[in-house]
């Protein structure tokens, strides 16, 4: 069955190399849209934490150092809803439902946390549509309207590895590609001589590297009983200077027509995440965690946009697993989450930081003894309807398959 899925997801995956779909902020026209801080149901249900934190049941996909736990080859894939609802002068609710990428791991010495993954996940999505009714002009009525759609995604393939003095260390080696295309376009009555539109259209293609460290359990030097498995973990991601074929294509009654074509570099800087877990009662994990990119420094093609400034996210979380579950019961078997996110995201519009705050959720049930569907709730509230800018109510939800199976067992001699 796992065999069977990963390659259906792999092959629709090398088709759709861009991972995005309709319906989204207006804040993400700066820039290259929204971040991907999470992609899974744990994540999200951890608040986009997790840079201290290994798994035996789960593929860490913010630091690579997290594979060394893993006992099991695992395949982990999902979709997430999201919903929003922009609140200005009227109200309107826009929701889509994406894929959330794929991850594939193998545990290849488990003594010493050597382990692979390979997968692909969204980085960056541009989604929006404003348009405006103009009728007090001398010429026809007509609507103006802007909308961009597209997104960054990247493959990777990430490995991790415990040193001699029991620091993990981890890499993931990344290459990014994706479009977005940005449209205007003026609409008199159906069929009008003078409709036309315009779309400035961004290919990116990359290389970068994510490098990742998770420290040795440090509860030994607290000597507090009900605390174990305390660890620090880190991982800085290097994102590259991407390659960007530009262009800019006219439509008119006219015919089509390409009027700029060119090749840019887009600069987008790199992201630090660092984090803090520890273990109560082995029943309790904890997790404290803080990201930070500075936006500040994004470039196209040499220029620097005014609306974007440096992103710092903080989340704290927790889980809950009973140690002592009987599996004839179910919710004993479920695993429970849930956390608070600060984010002061990279969106400045008139002088005004755009900030979000997020209440998380979720839950994990074992349909299997090594395969669970894991599930992340997420309620937001970003931005503000001061200086004519607009609020918006974000709801997500992410659902996560991760299936684990014994795929190679190294005879004793």
């Amino acid at each position: 069955m796992m065999r069977r899925s990963i390659i259906l997801f792999v092959l629709i995956s090398l088709f759709a190399l861009e991972l995005y779909a309709s319906g989204g902020s207006l804040y993400s026209r700066f820039g290259k849209g929204d971040v991907y801080l999470y992609n899974f149901g744990r994540e999200m249900g951890l608040a986009g934490g997790g840079y201290s934190l290994g798994s035996a049941s789960n593929i860490s996909l913010n630091n690579p150092a997290g594979l060394y736990k893993l006992q099991l080859t695992r395949f982990e894939t999902g979709f997430t809803f999201d919903g929003v609802n922009l609140s200005g002068d009227e109200s309107i609710f826009y929701s889509n439902t994406a894929f959330s990428g794929f991850a594939f791991a193998i545990p290849i010495d488990k003594d010493l946390g050597f382990s692979a993954a390979l997968g692909m996940s969204p980085v960056t999505r541009v989604e929006f549509e404003v348009f405006e009714e103009v009728t007090d002009t001398p010429f026809d009525p007509h609507k103006i309207s802007y909308a961009g759609k597209g997104g960054i995604s990247k493959v990777f393939l990430s490995t991790s590895f415990i040193t001699p003095i029991d620091f993990v260390i981890g890499a993931s080696f990344e290459y990014y590609t994706g479009k977005i295309d940005n449209e205007a376009s003026i609409d008199f009555e159906p069929g009008s001589f003078y409709d036309s539109k315009y779309t400035t259209r961004q290919g990116h293609y990359g290389v970068g590297l994510n490098l990742g460290l998770i420290t040795p359990d440090l509860s030994n030097l607290l000597g507090i009983e009900s605390l174990s498995n305390i660890r620090l973990g880190a991982s800085y991601n290097f994102i590259p200077n991407l390659k960007t074929d530009t262009s800019f294509i006219s439509y008119s009654s006219l015919g089509t027509s390409e009027l700029v074509s060119d090749v840019v570099e887009t600069k987008i800087p790199g992201r630090l995440g660092v984090g803090l877990s520890f273990e109560l009662n082995k029943a309790f994990l904890f997790t404290l965690d803080f990201v930070t990119q500075a936006w500040s420094k994004y470039e196209f093609n040499g220029e620097k946009v005014k609306q974007l400034c440096d992103l710092n996210h903080f989340n704290i979380a927790f889980e809950y697993k009973n140690p002592d579950s009987r599996d004839e019961i179910l919710w004993e078997q479920l695993t429970y989450r849930g956390g608070l996110s600060y984010e002061q995201t990279q969106y400045e519009i008139n002088g005004k930081g755009i900030d979000q705050l997020g209440i998380h959720g979720g839950f994990s049930y074992p349909f299997t003894k090594t395969s669970s569907i894991d599930v992340g709730l997420m309620f937001g509230m970003r931005g503000t309807k001061e200086s004519n800018l607009l609020k918006e109510y974000i709801y997500q939800i992410a659902v996560s398959i991760s299936f684990g199976e014994l795929w190679f067992q190294r005879d004793e001699r």
